[in-house]
């Protein structure tokens, strides 16, 4: 992957704490555009967050750290039944 010398989303929402709306539309439509592509690979990022979105010198987006991705042709029904209802208990655990 490239350089990504503005370092994370995250830095630039801390340090410009507005940003113009014609900035936020530009990075929103970047990343659009970055899952649309992800999904027609059939890859699911599944932690997205400004913390993995890298901007470059141009304030191009990269995103980074698919530790949590996966291949959603790989997936069936029951895994993602299994996932959601242990996300449920571990929900009502923490209630």
């Amino acid at each position: 992957m490239e350089f990504a010398d503005k370092g994370p989303l995250t830095k630039l929402l801390k340090v410009a704490k507005h940003l113009p709306i014609e900035t936020s539309r530009y990075i929103i439509a970047e990343i659009i555009l970055a899952l649309e592509h992800l999904h027609k690979e059939d890859i699911s990022h599944r932690d997205l967050k400004p913390d993995n979105i890298l901007l470059d010198k141009d304030y191009h987006i990269k995103i980074c750290d698919f530790g949590e991705a996966k291949v959603i042709s790989k997936i069936n029904n029951e895994a993602i039944q299994r996932e959601y209802e242990e996300m449920q208990s571990l929900l009502k655990k923490e209630n």
